[in-house]
């Protein structure tokens, strides 16, 4: 069976350094500051210090130990997330040496893991026109193992793109206040998906993150005529780049803006990131920048 070429050892770290690495680490403290779980949960006793609100101190405990002694609380993570991740054809297409299916695969594996380390139920679903695989949220590393497996698997990828039927399924499915993360390159969107966006995004903590490729946001200069195909078709057509480009490059700004204008005016977050560029940065940022609007 073919496998895509998966690079598991990029992105954060490798996943068996985990929160350990230093990158790793600020993202994952990143991830559960801005996601809060569903409350604090009962840890242990530590003895009372100057610096500790009195308030804190639990007198029963106290006069059974002879000490002053107040509650330490960890935060109880019970979150469900949600990966929507296209595998339709325009993501198996590319200019770089990473196809933006790969891309998509290496950020999903790499959140995956994390996002699992901090206590929170991961669920996924392939999809194109309608869903390819699906594995219901749950707090397993299994669960991680099963998507990288999926997400290296040629025979799931193809077929045509329609966001919105998938969509109305997880509305369905999930519960309220999930956070659902959409990994697609949005490109081939057919009427209504701008609805489902928008009811989603009054149910879930919803997230676009766009991946496109170079060429998917500008033609380079300096080009001979060239044959492209149609990825949701079988016709071909012979261009003069040159020609097109400003077209190609005004039309191609002006989709990502609406794309986006859509997630952001239904109180959603949303980034594009491109194929040869590192992901990692651009996530930090976009989590950072989730942080200070719900503050």
């Amino acid at each position: 069976m073919k496998k895509l070429k998966i690079d598991l050892k990029i992105g954060f770290g490798s996943l068996d350094i985990g929160a350990r690495d230093p990158i790793a680490g600020t993202y994952l403290g990143r991830y559960k500051s801005v996601f809060k779980g569903r409350g604090l949960e009962f840890d242990s006793y530590r003895q009372y210090g100057p610096d500790d609100d009195a308030a804190l101190i639990d007198w029963k405990a106290s006069a059974r130990s002879d000490k002053l002694l107040v509650k330490e609380f960890t935060e109880e993570r019970n979150m469900t997330v949600f990966f929507l991740i296209d595998v339709s054809n325009t993501m198996i297409l590319g200019s770089q040496p990473k196809l933006k299916c790969e891309y998509a695969a290496e950020l999903a594996a790499s959140l995956g893991y994390h996002i699992l380390n901090s206590g929170d139920n991961l669920g996924y679903a392939l999809f194109n026109e309608k869903i390819v695989s699906f594995r219901p949220p749950e707090r397993s590393l299994s669960t991680h193992a099963e998507l990288i497996d999926t997400l290296s698997d040629a025979q799931n990828y193809g077929g045509n793109y329609d966001l919105k039927p998938v969509i109305d399924f997880l509305l369905e499915l999930l519960p309220e206040k999930s956070l659902v993360i959409i990994i697609s390159d949005f490109i081939g969107l057919i009427e209504g998906w701008e609805e489902a966006v928008k009811h989603a995004s009054s149910k879930f903590s919803l997230i676009g993150i766009m991946i496109r490729d170079p060429i998917d946001r500008s033609i380079p200069a300096g080009l001979g005529q060239l044959a492209i195909a149609d990825p949701l078709g079988n016709s071909t057509l012979i261009i003069d780049p040159n020609t097109i480009k400003p077209f190609y490059d005004e039309e191609a700004r002006r989709e990502e803006e609406h794309i986006k204008s859509v997630f952001l005016e239904n109180g959603s977050d949303f980034t594009v990131l491109q194929t040869d560029k590192e992901f990692i940065g651009s996530v930090i940022e976009l989590f950072e920048s989730r942080g200070e609007k719900w503050r």
